[in-house]
C-alpha cells in the first residue's frame, strides 16, 4: 500500500449529524474532513490534543465554540454567526484556549467574526472578513496571537463603532501582550488595527505589551482611526499605510499615544481625494505633556 493510500485512508469523514460525535472523540493527530453542507454549532469544550487533530471545513459552513481546549488545526471553512437570535452573535469564539490554527478561513455575516478571549497560542492566516456588524476579528486578555494576510471589507455596522482587528486588556482577565499583525488589510466603513486602554473607575486595564503591527493597509470613508495603539510597552509599529477614500468626514490616521520603548517609523498617512490634497501631520508617537 502507497503512503498516499494510507493517508486518504486515516482521514474520518464527518456529517452535520456526526461531526460533533467525531471531534469529541478524535484522537490526537486525527485527520477529520467535513462533508459539504450547512452545520449547526461545533462545539468543542475541554478538549486538550497533544497532537494537533486537523479539521478540514473547505466545503462546510459552521459557527465554531472553543472553550478550555486546545491542539487544533482548522482548514478553509464559512463561519458565520445566528444574526437576530438574541445571542452572542460570532461567527468563532476561542475562550481560554490554546494552540489553535486557523488557514484560510471565511468569516461573514456575524456580529463578530473571532473572539479571542483569555487564549494563547493563536494564529490566523488568510482570513476573509466580510459582512460583520461589529467587530472581525478581537483580541481580550490574550497572548502570543500571530494574524497575517487577512482582510476585511463591507461591514454593515450602521451606526456602531467597528473594527477589523481590536485589542484589550483587563486587569481582572490579563494583559494582552505578543500580538503580531502582518501584512492585512481593512477597507470600508470600519477602523483598522486598534488597541484601545481605559481607566474605568480609576482602575486602569493595564495597556499592552510587544505588540507588533506591521506592512498593513487601511482606507475608510467613516471612522478616522486607520491604526491606534495607545499605552504599549515595546511595541512596533511600521510599514503601514493609511487612505482617505472619497466622501470621508475625517481624514485616515496611524497613531500611537503613550507609546513606552517602541519603533514607530514608515508609516504613511493618506491624503483625502476630494479634498484639497494637503497631507496628515507624520506619524506621532504622542507622550503626555
Amino acid at each position: 500500500m502507497t503512503i498516499a493510500l494510507l493517508a486518504a485512508a486515516a482521514v474520518t469523514m464527518a456529517t452535520p449529524a456526526t461531526a460533533q460525535k467525531i471531534v469529541e472523540t478524535a484522537p490526537p493527530g486525527a485527520m477529520i474532513r467535513l462533508a459539504p453542507g450547512k452545520y449547526d454549532r461545533l462545539q468543542i469544550k475541554r478538549k486538550l490534543w497533544k497532537r494537533p487533530i486537523t479539521i478540514d471545513a473547505t466545503d462546510a459552513t459552521l459557527t465554531l465554540s472553543m472553550v478550555q481546549s486546545g491542539g487544533v488545526v482548522v482548514r478553509g471553512g464559512t463561519f458565520a454567526g445566528a444574526l437576530g437570535t438574541g445571542g452572542e452573535g460570532y461567527a468563532i469564539q476561542l475562550r481560554q484556549s490554546h494552540h489553535v490554527i486557523f488557514n484560510g478561513p471565511n468569516i461573514q455575516s456575524s456580529i463578530r467574526g473571532l473572539v479571542i478571549d483569555r487564549s494563547t497560542d493563536i494564529r490566523v492566516t488568510r482570513a476573509t472578513i466580510t459582512g460583520m456588524r461589529i467587530d472581525g476579528i478581537n483580541i481580550a486578555a490574550s497572548q502570543r496571537i500571530t494574524i497575517t494576510d487577512s482582510s476585511c471589507s463591507n461591514f454593515d455596522s450602521g451606526e456602531a463603532h467597528p473594527d477589523c482587528i481590536q485589542m484589550w486588556s483587563r486587569p481582572d482577565r490579563g494583559i494582552t501582550q505578543d500580538v503580531t499583525l502582518l501584512r492585512n488589510r481593512s477597507i470600508g466603513k470600519m477602523q483598522g488595527f486598534t488597541g484601545f486602554n481605559h481607566v474605568r473607575n480609576g482602575v486602569n486595564d493595564g495597556g499592552f505589551d510587544r505588540i507588533t503591527i506591521k506592512d498593513s493597509f487601511v482606507a475608510s470613508d467613516k471612522w478616522p482611526r486607520g491604526i491606534f495603539l495607545g499605552d504599549c510597552r515595546n511595541c512596533v509599529v511600521s510599514g503601514n499605510r493609511a487612505e482617505t477614500l472619497t466622501g470621508a468626514r475625517w481624514m485616515e490616521t496611524i497613531e500611537v499615544q503613550n507609546c513606552t520603548a517602541c519603533d514607530v517609523k514608515d508609516n504613511e498617512n493618506g491624503r483625502r481625494p476630494d479634498g484639497p490634497g494637503r497631507p496628515l501631520p507624520p506619524v506621532r508617537n504622542r507622550q503626555p505633556g
